[in-house]
C-alpha cells in the first residue's frame, strides 16, 4: 500500500489502494521454477538476443504468468473529474523482439484460470519493440488473471522473444486491516503459511461463468439477477466445479441473490457439496432472511475449513427458491510449498511532520519469526507498507 490520500491516521479509514509489482529476472532459475507454464522457450545470455527466445525455428514459444491478489483489482481515477477514467488497474509491459515480418509476437489474457484466452496485443513492428498493455477493462472487480505471451521465430534467428517483463496491478483494500506505525515503540509480529489462492467468481453480466457451470431450471438474462428460474414455483439449481488442482485447506463461498416479485423473506438458498465429482451430495447450509428483511438483495456466506478437499473432485451446488442469482463466489486456499523459498522484506514508511522516516527488516524463508520493533516520534502520518519477496 502506498501514496493514497485514504490512508489517514484519523479513524475511521475504510478504504485505500495497494500496488502489486512484479519485475523478474527472466533468465533466472527462480523465474523458471515459479512460472512453469512454458513451452518451446530457450533462456539466452547473449547481449544481442532476448533473455527468453524461441527454442526452435517455426515452433510456437509460450509463457504463462499468473497474478493472484488477496484483494479486488481496482482502476485508478487518474482524472478525478471523469468517473470513467479508471485505467491502470493492471498493466503489463516489456520488450518483444521481432526480426522478420513473418515472425509473430502476441499477448493473451485469461480471467477464468486458463480455461479460455483472449488476444489483447499483437506486434506489427521490427526490432526490440516496447509494449505497454492496459488490461483494466478485463480485470477490474476480479482478484486474479493470467497473461500468456506467444512468439514464433520463423527463420530460426534465435532473436525472437521476450525481455524486461513487468507487471503492475492496483487493488482496493482496507488500511485498518494493515499494521501501521504510531508514536512510541511499535511491536509487530509476522506469521505466514505456505498457501496459494484460487479465485472463482461469476461474471454472468460479462458473458462468463463458473468452472464447468451447469444450470437446471435457470436461464440467463441481461439484467440482475442474471440467473432466474424458468419455472417460478420450482427451485433453480446452479452446479459448478470448485476448480483448483490440489489440496484445498479452506474454501469460502458467497452467494448474492435477489427476490423476484415476492416477499424477500420468502427467498431460500441451499448450498451443497460433493467430494466425488457429483455422484453424492451433502447439504452444507440452508439460508433464509429474517421475516423483517425488506431489501430485495440478500447474501449467504459459508466457510469450509473443518476438512481438506480435493479441489479437482469437489463440486458445489446452489439452489434458489423464489428468487434469482446475481453473483456466486467460491475462493480456495490451497496447500502449496513455494517453488523457491524466498526471504521476506518488510518496510514501513511514514512521516513525522515533514521528515520522511522508514524502517526495514528482512526475514529468512520460514513460517514463524520473532517480533520486531519500530520506534516513531511525534506527529506520525503513515505513507506506505511494502512487502517484498527476495529471491536467493
Amino acid at each position: 500500500m502506498r501514496d493514497t490520500l485514504a490512508w489517514l491516521d484519523d479513524p475511521p479509514v475504510p478504504y485505500g489502494n495497494g500496488l502489486l509489482g512484479y519485475k523478474p529476472d527472466l533468465r533466472s532459475e527462480v523465474f523458471g521454477a515459479e512460472n512453469p507454464g512454458r513451452e518451446g522457450i530457450l533462456a539466452r545470455r547473449e547481449e544481442d538476443a532476448p533473455p527468453l527466445a524461441a527454442a526452435e525455428k517455426g515452433r510456437v514459444a509460450s509463457l504463462v504468468v499468473g497474478v493472484s491478489a488477496p484483494w479486488v483489482i481496482a482502476g485508478l481515477q487518474n482524472d478525478l473529474a471523469n468517473f470513467e477514467d479508471d485505467s491502470d488497474a493492471a498493466v503489463v509491459s516489456g520488450l518483444f523482439w521481432r526480426q522478420d515480418p513473418a515472425d509473430e509476437n502476441r499477448i493473451f489474457i485469461s480471467t477464468d484460470n486458463g480455461r479460455s484466452w483472449k488476444k489483447v496485443w499483437e506486434n506489427t513492428l521490427l526490432g526490440a519493440v516496447p509494449f505497454q498493455v492496459d488490461l483494466s477493462r478485463h480485470v477490474i472487480g476480479r482478484s486474479s488473471y493470467g497473461v500468456k505471451f506467444e512468439w514464433i521465430d520463423r527463420k530460426g534467428t534465435g532473436k525472437v522473444g521476450l525481455e524486461d517483463l513487468k507487471f503492475d496491478t492496483w487493488v482496493a483494500l482496507s488500511p485498518m486491516a494493515l499494521p501501521r506505525v504510531v508514536t512510541g515503540k511499535n511491536t509487530f509480529r509476522l506469521a505466514a503459511r505456505p498457501r496459494r489462492t484460487f479465485y472463482s467468481e461469476s461474471f454472468w453480466q460479462r458473458g462468463a461463468g463458473l468452472p464447468d457451470e451447469r444450470l437446471e431450471n435457470l436461464a440467463y438474462v441481461d439484467k440482475a439477477p442474471f440467473l432466474r428460474p424458468r419455472v417460478q414455483d420450482s427451485p433453480g439449481v446452479l452446479t459448478f466445479r470448485l476448480g483448483p488442482i490440489g489440496t484445498v485447506e479452506e474454501a469460502r463461498i458467497g452467494v448474492r441473490a435477489r427476490a423476484l416479485g415476492n416477499k424477500p423473506a420468502d427467498t431460500r438458498l441451499t448450498l451443497s457439496l460433493s467430494e466425488d465429482e457429483g455422484r453424492t451430495w451433502r447439504e452444507l447450509r440452508r439460508f433464509a432472511p429474517d421475516e423483517e428483511h425488506e431489501e430485495s438483495h440478500l447474501w449467504m456466506n459459508h466457510v469450509i475449513n473443518d476438512r481438506t478437499l480435493d479441489g479437482a473432485r469437489s463440486w458445489l451446488r446452489v439452489a434458489v427458491e423464489n428468487g434469482g442469482l446475481e453473483k456466486v463466489i467460491a475462493n480456495s486456499a490451497l496447500r502449496a510449498e513455494p517453488a523457491v523459498p524466498s526471504a521476506l522484506r518488510i518496510t514501513h514508511l511514514w512521516r513525522e511532520g515533514e521528515r520522511r522516516k522508514n524502517h526495514s527488516v528482512t526475514f529468512p524463508p520460514r513460517s514463524e519469526w520473532p517480533a520486531y520493533e519500530v520506534e516513531a516520534g511525534a506527529d506520525v502520518r503513515n505513507e506506505a507498507l511494502k512487502l517484498e519477496a527476495v529471491a536467493p
